[in-house]
């Protein structure tokens, strides 16, 4: 058994599992695992439906907005 990279507790975490929980896996075994590059595992706490949607939506657009090239 390994040690988690987060369990959390009562709030929402989004995890990158090729970076954290499985970051000692080669490429190669991330994809037979069904894990892609980039994404994302969401771990949801006992917050409100609607603002559950709000943060995922406010992660996103600031992920896509650091990942575009600059204009």
């Amino acid at each position: 058994m390994e040690v988690a990279a987060g369990l959390g507790g009562v709030e929402s975490l989004a995890g990158i599992p090729g970076e954290t929980s499985q970051r000692r896996l080669s490429g190669r075994a991330l994809a037979a695992r069904g894990i892609a590059e980039g994404f994302v595992r969401l771990s949801l706490g006992i917050e409100g439906e609607a603002d559950l949607v709000r943060g995922v939506r406010e992660a996103v657009a600031l992920a896509r907005a650091r990942s575009s090239p600059a204009l």
